[in-house]
């Protein structure tokens, strides 16, 4: 009897059969004769595996042939470079290009800091690039000393120390240097790692033009002190920084105690010296022949290391050119008894043109403001004068008669006075252009003082054209701008701080902007004085004292470089096989975000 669970699919099979005469072929062979089937399909195997080792075959020849093409490819790109016009240029030409490449991007700004606890620039260098990208290159790099004279250590870890020895090396024997030894939080810092790069850099400080160490402790900047012995002919520029949290208090003493001796620098020979930032590092004053100085910035000096009047005013008459004066936290050491200072001689400075005064007592600042005879000062800037009452210091200035009757911008940030000194202060200074105010809650009715009249009439800063506030109501400088505006004293800029901008009115805004020009700012930036017409750049935040910005400082160290390879002893034998890794280790294995295409000529390869 057949089997019924086989009757459903009868039909199928009979079709398949009849509709299929090679199916109903096979599959009567295969049920008829499974060693047949067997046997062909032994053949069929030994043809595939016959053809697959012909497909294996004709895969390695295809493999064969394209390295033949990619080399054949590489030949042609060596012999079409090679016969570019840059391959015919003078190694000189050359060379002056590769300083304008490096000079552009010290132009972009200051570089991309360092990440100090992975050793991780950010972008490497252009002398670097281009000292990798053939060999012909790379012997004109090396040749160039200039590409190499700019050298910044952010750290002493043996590894930046080969950095700075391969610096020191490429740049030659009469080219002048740049050294930045930017060591704030390196931690841990050893004394021994300070006397090593000291042991490199003293016999080159003959070639030093610009000078810059900061340390977060006084014994590491001890250290590099007592290295700067030799005379520095060429020394434009020199900073000397401590950063120690800003603790400060300027009437305690010096510590630690057994460093407070002061030390001679530079064998007292620095004849080219014109810019001069000492923060929290204090020398032997009278010892150090400073002259012919156009930029003086001293910050944070205990009474107990500062300079005595006599030898202050010493440096200011040997520096008849004196153009900047920035004392935060220091100053010569005068009487606080205002009978006793005034016995003082003052200094003379006729070419001053911008003062900055802050951290300093009101007593002492009244006093020490008093022995300032600058007739021809433009700029001056009062900051963080708090915790005590700076009326006097400014009824002082504006006398009468005005201590500088030719000041053309006034800054006044985060300073504790009357409300009628303000005034006096503004009423003295009718050729007033620039004007800017940080004040605090209890103080901006002095916003009203512009809006006050003269005994003439006038109102006060008549020739006022920049208006700079932080810390007022966009609705308040409305109303004064109108009245100034009615009156036809109009202020045509205005740059006010985000957040006043933001708790404006949308109709306050519109009006600000129909009326004046107006400049939104973050408060970093509005710390950032553009008020002088010096050329110079500050930065006046209380929270955050950046010395790095100092007007007689920044225009020599803005530009800065990180890293480089490694060199070795023969630089002039170059590998091209190793140029790959060079780059990678020279920049601590980082990847490398570059704006540059580096081709290496001799196989075509392009390096990530």
């Amino acid at each position: 009897m057949a089997d019924q669970s086989v009757l459903p699919y009868s039909h199928i099979a009979l079709s398949l059969l009849n509709d299929d005469p090679n199916f109903r072929h096979k599959t009567i062979l295969r049920a008829k004769d499974r060693s047949v089937a067997s046997v062909e399909i032994e053949n069929l195997n030994r043809s595939i595996g016959n053809l697959e080792a012909l497909e294996s075959k004709l895969l390695q020849d295809l493999i064969g042939v394209r390295a033949r093409l990619s080399s054949l490819q590489a030949q042609r790109s060596e012999l079409q470079l090679r016969i570019a016009a840059v391959w015919t240029l003078p190694n000189e030409i050359l060379s002056y290009i590769f300083e304008m490449g490096v000079l552009q991007q010290q132009e972009e700004g200051p570089p991309t800091p360092v990440d100090k606890a992975n050793e991780k620039p950010v972008k490497p260098d252009f002398q670097v690039l281009v000292s990798h990208v053939s060999q012909l290159f790379r012997d004109v790099a090396l040749h160039t000393p200039s590409l190499w004279t700019l050298v910044r250590v952010p750290d002493l870890t043996p590894r930046r120390l080969d950095y700075l020895r391969t610096f020191l090396g490429r740049s030659g024997s009469s080219s002048s240097l740049e050294i930045i030894l930017d060591c704030v939080q390196c931690y841990p810092l050893e004394h021994d790692d300070i006397d090593t790069a000291m042991a490199m850099m003293v016999p080159h400080i003959s070639r030093l033009r610009r000078f810059t160490a900061r340390f977060d402790a006084f014994d590491a900047m001890h250290n590099v002190l007592k290295n700067l012995t030799r005379p520095a002919p060429l020394l434009e520029a020199l900073e000397l920084s401590l950063d120690c949290g800003r603790r400060f208090d300027e009437t305690s003493a010096f510590e630690p105690s057994s460093l407070r001796a002061p030390l001679k620098l530079f064998d007292g020979h620095v004849p080219r010296l014109s810019a001069l930032a000492l923060d929290g590092v204090h020398v032997a004053w009278d010892q150090c022949n400073f002259q012919d100085i156009y930029d003086i910035h001293l910050g944070f000096h205990t009474h107990d290391v500062r300079p005595s009047w006599p030898v202050f005013k010493a440096i200011m008459d040997a520096s008849p050119c004196l153009t900047i004066l920035d004392l935060r936290g220091s100053a010569p050491i005068i009487s606080s008894v205002p009978a006793e200072a005034f016995a003082c001689t003052p200094a003379r400075m006729e070419s001053l043109m911008d003062m900055r005064i802050s951290d300093i007592s009101a007593d002492y600042a009244a006093n020490l403001i008093s022995l300032f005879v600058a007739p021809n000062l433009q700029f001056l800037a009062l900051t963080n004068l708090k915790n005590d009452d700076y009326s006097s210091l400014l009824d002082r200035i504006a006398g009468p008669p005005a201590l500088f009757p030719n000041l053309e911008s006034l800054k006044l940030s985060t300073v504790e006075a009357n409300e009628d000194s303000v005034a006096a202060l503004l009423h003295a200074f009718k050729t007033l252009k620039r004007l800017a105010l940080h004040v605090r809650e209890d103080q901006k009715s002095w916003l009203d003082l512009l809006v006050q009249s003269r005994a003439d009439g006038e109102l006060l800063c008549p020739k006022l054209e920049v208006l700079k506030c932080v810390g007022m109501e966009a609705d308040s400088i409305k109303d004064m701008l109108q009245k100034r505006k009615i009156a036809g004293v109009p202020i045509p800029k205005l740059e006010i701080e985000d957040e006043t901008a933001a708790w404006a009115s949308h109709h306050t805004l519109k009006w600000l902007r129909s009326n004046t020009d107006v400049e939104i700012v973050e408060p970093s930036e509005f710390a950032d004085d553009e008020l002088s017409e010096s050329g110079s750049e500050h930065w006046d935040s209380e929270d955050e004292q950046d010395f790095n910005h100092w007007s007689g400082i920044a225009p020599y160290l803005s530009f800065t470089f990180s890293d480089v390879d490694e060199g070795s002893e023969d630089d002039d034998d170059y590998d091209h096989s190793e140029m790959e890794e060079e780059v990678e280790e020279a920049h601590g294995g980082s990847e490398m975000e570059v704006d540059y295409t580096i081709t290496d000529v001799s196989s075509g390869e392009e390096p990530s």
